[in-house]
């Protein structure tokens, strides 16, 4: 090192490596400030002037650094911002109040906040409620510029107590986009009948004033919802029955008014049954029935037992499947049939060794190769009854008119199998035959029948021009300019189509729209009449899986913990939180 001169002496010298002498009295170094990059540098014997301004810069270029870090350390939160954290943390969990009196959380609190207060129970409590009543408020005026809603309900039961749970849809006109809220999920007492649904659902339509607004109510096969509709539901051909009158003796009616008290009378929207619910129960119960006849009884049985039994060892030997190349476990969940199919299809498509080998490492015995073919047949069969169920059970791509069109997809999938099939041709009937008998409502409603194929198409265009007439008047004269005619123009009429109105644009219009080959939805905004017959009919969801997400959404809402608030308190945290959107912005203030 006395070779170096000077540097060698220098008390910074410690900050440079791999000493390398040149030619005369030069030298280089690695400077290990700069690391990871390599930093080679020329110093002479005689002086240390170069490297002790390389220090320098490289000094000065750290020192803002580590200010840097000094500078981001979490600043104390306001009291307002810790109060709004909290209400989140409640609203999204739906924790009970209590939360806000545990030691624990208040340390936790105080100690990340920089000492703020935790808000006492009451504070909260009125912090929930002032949300609420302004996300009502901002629901109800929302809903008041909406043309057509459909509702979702169903009724929830647990731990002894029973809710009954409605959510509103609708599209937007400008982007054609499915917007749901939640309007409520309201406590009932005593047992569950027809006119306690019936009053329910009236009452909550009269709350948010959508009640001529609600084009149809999806509910489950619920005998209460069921009966409830049947009795209250109106008919269209009501409206249309203006002459029918009846007439009463008042006399009778006065004297006996004071034995007899009226029934209750209730005006429910038309009733339409979840279509997801009912293809689920074709899928379980339909499909069950007929894989349990005698010529596929003993396959079908023996085949599941060994797929349930892998599904039981899985649970608590994932190790099992982690060591076959990249095989994971699948276990279904309870009760749902799509979960049970893909589960079976992941075990269908294991090749015959790899599969082997999982059954010989759980300790089960091995799948015939019969059995396989099984399996394989089984899925393919059934495949395009998953997709469609999946198909329906989407919230923001699945509209009411394409509920036809996928069950009849459907049936055409399955009859082109029928042919290939080893095992299944009775199963095929046994589905399509179910599809018949439990949506035979909706092959004869005219509704639903604006997608067809064949000789109907003719009455398709009758009955979509028929309603494209009735709206036009609507969409028509809200664009066009007021006319000037005078009366006595006015007055001269020269029978049908000496001028141009509504019924002929109505029929240029849905001529134009069907043979346009955009068939996006952005393309509706050159066809307003369509457009608003699309609004009307297809704002209905064919799914009441909605209102399920109410309940389920963020994990179980019913745990005994959740289930320490009160059913008005209950109620405002669960609709807090469906209805983010809305309310995220509310939590905050």
């Amino acid at each position: 090192m006395t070779e170096y001169g000077a540097f060698a002496s220098w008390k910074y010298k410690h900050h440079f490596s791999n000493f390398r002498p040149k030619s005369g009295k030069s030298f280089t170094v690695e400077c290990l400030l700069c690391l990871p990059l390599t930093k080679t540098l020329s110093a002479s014997k005689d002086t240390t002037s170069n490297l002790k301004k390389h220090l320098e810069v490289s000094i000065q270029e750290e020192r803002p650094l580590k200010q840097q870090k000094m500078d981001t350390a979490p600043h104390p939160c306001s009291q307002n911002k810790v109060n709004g954290l909290i209400l989140r943390f409640v609203v999204e969990d739906v924790q009970s109040f209590s939360v806000v009196e545990l030691p624990a959380f208040q340390d936790l609190v105080e100690g990340i906040s920089g000492g703020r207060k935790v808000m006492c129970r009451k504070g909260l409590a009125a912090r929930v409620e002032k949300a609420f009543q302004k996300m009502k408020e901002v629901l109800k005026e929302k809903l008041s510029e909406v043309k057509y809603v459909c509702t979702t309900a169903d009724v929830w039961t647990a731990r002894g107590r029973s809710f009954f749970a409605v959510t509103c849809h609708w599209i937007e006109e400008e982007d054609l986009v499915r917007r749901s809220a939640a309007l409520a999920c309201a406590r009932i007492k005593g047992p569950l009948t027809y006119a306690v649904v019936a009053a329910k659902l009236q009452e909550i339509h009269a709350e948010y004033s959508i009640g001529g607004k609600v084009q149809c109510t999806f509910t489950d096969n619920g005998s209460a919802f069921v009966k409830a509709f049947g009795e209250f539901s109106r008919d269209e051909e009501d409206g249309n029955e203006e002459g029918s009158l009846s007439f009463e003796d008042l006399g009778v009616a006065l004297d006996n008014g004071g034995d007899e008290r009226p029934e209750p009378r209730f005006f429910l929207p038309p009733h339409m049954r979840c279509a997801s619910q009912t293809l689920s129960l074709i899928a379980s119960e339909d499909l069950k029935r007929a894989m349990s006849q005698e010529a596929t009884r003993k396959l079908y049985l023996g085949s599941m037992a060994k797929c349930s039994a892998v599904w039981t060892r899985a649970r608590a030997s994932g190790q099992i499947w982690e060591g076959i190349g990249n095989t994971k476990p699948f276990v279904p969940a309870a009760a749902r049939w799509s979960s049970e199919f893909a589960a079976v299809h992941r075990i269908a498509s294991l090749a015959e060794t790899r599969l082997k080998e999982v059954c010989e490492g759980l300790g089960l015995p091995t799948f015939q190769p019969h059995e396989m073919s099984f399996l394989r047949e089984h899925v393919d069969v059934l495949r395009p009854l998953a997709v469609a169920l999946e198909l329906l059970q989407d919230e923001q791509k699945c509209f009411l008119g394409l509920v036809l069109p996928t069950l009849l997809t459907l049936k055409r999938k399955l009859s082109e199998k029928q042919p290939h099939v080893r095992f299944h041709a009775n199963v095929i009937r046994a589905i399509t035959d179910a599809i018949d008998s439990r949506f035979k409502d909706l092959f004869s409603s005219h509704d639903h029948h604006v997608w067809l194929s064949g000789e109907d198409e003719k009455n398709v265009r009758k009955a979509l021009l028929s309603e494209a007439s009735h709206m036009a008047p609507r969409t028509h004269d809200s664009a066009a300019p007021a006319c000037s005619e005078s009366p006595e123009e006015d007055f001269f009429s020269f029978g049908p189509g000496s001028k141009s109105g509504p019924q002929r644009n109505a029929q240029d219009e849905l001529a134009r729209y069907l043979e346009s080959c955009n068939k996006n939805l952005d393309s509706l905004t050159n066809f307003p009449t369509v457009k608003e017959i699309f609004l009307k009919y297809n704002m209905a969801l064919p799914s009441g899986a909605t209102v399920e997400r109410l309940c389920v959404r963020g994990g179980d809402p019913f745990t005994p913990n959740r289930c320490r608030l009160s059913d008005v308190h209950f109620e405002q945290v669960l609709l807090l939180r469906y209805n983010g959107p809305i309310s995220s912005l509310l939590l905050e203030e």
